[in-house]
């Protein structure tokens, strides 16, 4: 009976993911952006691959192109995803173990995986959008995604620098940009 009532307390995936978007600081709390890594890779994975899809379904309409590079481009951003969001959580757990505050890597690398839930959700509404109506939906829904990301990023990075705000609002901001960046390049959006 005790483990039912735990399941009932414990959400779904999409429970978690609607967790990180709307109120990061209390799934933190109550530690549902931790878990195993390829979870928070696979959110990230995913999100980054359905936004690059949304940028290869735009650019179709302006320059040509097809089904083939929009998986390309999904498969694209879905390696950026896995690879940008562990290099960022990387250097995340880096510096907060030079401010002595630290948490393991697993949990790191997980959260900040998590911490994108924002742009899968905004990713997939866009995709549906794109594909639906036909409508322009990178920047709209994509890169909106993708800087709403940022506050749960934000709050992973102040749980992982022990609470310290500037800490984590600066290293919230530097691997924020550096993921609009990232997509901005690989896309061909500069």
């Amino acid at each position: 009976m005790q483990s039912q009532s735990a399941d009932l307390r414990r959400p779904g995936f999409w429970g978690l993911l609607l967790g990180m978007a709307v109120n990061p600081a209390a799934a933190l709390d109550r530690g549902l952006a931790g878990g195993p890594a390829a979870r928070g890779l696979t959110v990230a994975a995913l999100a980054f691959a359905a936004f690059f899809a949304q940028t290869a379904r735009d650019a179709a309409r302006w320059q040509g192109g097809g089904l083939a590079d929009a998986l390309g481009l999904a498969l694209l951003g879905a390696l950026f995803g896995v690879a940008g969001v562990a290099l960022a959580a990387l250097a995340g757990w880096l510096v907060s173990t030079l401010l002595g505050a630290g948490r393991g890597l697993r949990w790191t690398v997980a959260a900040f995986g998590m911490a994108y839930a924002p742009l899968l959700v905004y990713a997939l509404c866009g995709l549906a959008c794109n594909l639906l109506f036909g409508w322009n939906t990178a920047v709209a829904f994509g890169a909106s995604g993708l800087l709403w990301s940022v506050r749960p990023l934000a709050a992973v990075c102040a749980a992982l620098t022990g609470g310290r705000l500037w800490a984590g609002a600066v290293l919230s901001t530097l691997c924020g940009g550096a993921m609009l960046l990232g997509w901005a390049a690989l896309a061909g959006v500069l």
